[in-house]
């Protein structure tokens, strides 16, 4: 089910705040890492909502 884009809003506006808290190379790594992967599966690149769940994946974070 597609988000809203109020709710995809607040999760960039929630995802930015997190990301605040680490190094641009952290940040650089784990969507580099996430492009790759889909790339690697043959899958297109990760759309809003499949980025916004891929880096609040457990695991994701510091």
């Amino acid at each position: 089910m597609p988000l809203s884009p109020v709710r995809r809003l607040l999760d960039f506006d929630a995802q930015y705040r997190r990301d605040q808290q680490h190094t641009p190379d952290f940040l650089h790594r784990r969507d580099r890492r996430l492009a790759l992967a889909r790339e690697q599966d043959g899958a297109p690149p990760p759309d809003a909502a499949a980025w916004l769940s891929a880096v609040d994946a457990p695991g994701a974070g510091a």
